[in-house]
């Protein structure tokens, strides 16, 4: 007779999910966590901000950040119609400039990140607590918990032509956004560097670059 495997997907499905949220988070914390170094050595050089590393990288970081609270709903009711427009961006806001401000933005897209992963946990586990869930319950159940959820991402492809649509998944544009603030922290690393600002070990590293030394 065949085993039933079924229960093992599920739970190594969760256990992707649960990671993947988790990533996507802690890629939130080192973008506060370099701002507040940043602040720190400002404080310490009593030097004008202007002549040191600010906020402008983490801007275009936190815009194509996954911030579901704020997508666009293509006026359905379905909650099948999750619209992703990366060429959409806010200009001269004060994340380029106000480090304090964007520490909070930051924050804020954890706590929904995190609303989230405990509602996909829920989901998964039906007797889980509600304890800790800062964000009301009727923004939680707004928002995509599948990680397969269905997403349209309208990309500009050719500035002459209109945005051409593509099909894609909530967990597919979460694990892009958090490999593309690794991208930046690459390049914001090394204006750190050239302004004496140490980061921690790894930071800007991609977990493929990561993988690859480990296993050198």
């Amino acid at each position: 007779m065949a085993l039933d495997t079924s229960h093992l997907a599920a739970q190594s499905s969760n256990q992707d999910a649960s990671h993947i949220f988790s990533v996507a988070v802690r890629s939130l914390q080192d973008s506060v966590d370099l701002l507040v170094t940043i602040k720190e050595a400002i404080a310490e050089e009593e030097n004008d901000c202007h002549a040191h590393p600010k906020a402008n990288g983490l801007d275009h970081t936190q815009e194509h950040g996954p911030d579901p609270s704020t997508s666009v709903n293509k006026g359905s009711d379905t909650r099948n119609e999750w619209c992703v427009d990366y060429d959409q961006r806010s200009r001269e806001v004060p994340m380029e400039t106000n480090m304090d401000f964007a520490i909070t933005e930051l924050k804020r897209l954890q706590e929904v990140l995190e609303t989230i992963q405990r509602m996909h946990q829920e989901q998964s586990q039906p007797h889980a607590s509600d304890q800790g869930m800062s964000i009301s319950k009727p923004l939680a159940s707004a928002l995509p918990v599948d990680l397969h959820h269905p997403l349209t991402l309208q990309a500009t492809i050719d500035p002459k032509c209109d945005p051409v649509p593509f099909q894609t998944t909530f967990g597919r544009e979460l694990w892009f956004c958090s490999l593309h603030a690794v991208h930046h922290f690459a390049m914001i690393k090394v204006i750190c560097s050239e302004h004496g600002v140490a980061l921690k070990e790894g930071f800007g590293l991609a977990p493929s670059t990561v993988k690859s030394r480990i296993s050198q």
